[in-house]
């Protein structure tokens, strides 16, 4: 678990990197902010940033970047991918200063990914998952499925064409899952000045 202090602390330091991201000065770091890292901000996580175009009420995709293992500390994790979301999505053009008042973080913390045997133990909204297949991989956060009402196998088809492959690719033998939990922190935004709740 993170505390309430650390998870307003990655938003900002979210939205600081963001903001670096779309003009010309370099992301900030916990010095530059005159922050003292807690110990869970400096433990290895896997972590993934995403942002939404926020208009009205209605919110819709704007960049995802995460790292599932943890390669990096928490918080240079959040740099790293926030950087990445804002400009590496190949789905999606470079964020823009014009956009940053209505682009919304929001900042998934990652356990360890852990094997399971069958399909049956995933527990939607609970899990994330990682669909294995050859070479080939993709994943969802524990939201993603809530999002658009699927059921199990709705979800596994879905990553399998996410992963570029027919969508019943996940039930053949080469296919293998693992899970993992995620913890969420969400920035809401207001035109005038974000809010972090």
């Amino acid at each position: 678990m993170i505390s309430e202090k650390d998870k307003i602390f990655l938003l900002m330091l979210a939205r600081e990197t963001l903001k670096a991201c779309v003009k010309p000065h370099q992301a900030p770091s916990p010095a530059s902010l005159r922050i003292i890292l807690s110990p869970a901000l400096q433990e290895p996580r896997g972590a993934f940033v995403t942002l939404y175009a926020q208009h009205a009420e209605e919110k819709t995709l704007r960049g995802c970047i995460g790292t599932i293992l943890p390669h990096y500390p928490l918080h240079q994790a959040v740099i790293n991918n926030t950087i990445a979301a804002a400009t590496q999505d190949p789905r999606f053009s470079r964020v823009t200063e014009e956009e940053l008042s209505n682009v919304a973080l929001e900042i998934n913390i990652l356990t360890l990914p852990k094997r399971i045997v069958s399909c049956e133990e995933i527990k939607l909204g609970r899990d994330g998952i990682i669909f294995h297949h050859g070479g080939v991989q993709s994943v969802f956060l524990p939201a993603v499925p809530l999002q658009f009402g699927w059921d199990v196998p709705q979800m596994l088809s879905q990553l399998a064409l996410k992963a570029g492959l027919p969508p019943d690719a996940w039930q053949t033998g080469e296919a293998w899952f693992e899970i993992f939990q995620s913890e969420a922190v969400q920035e809401k935004i207001n035109v005038v000045s974000p809010e972090f709740f």
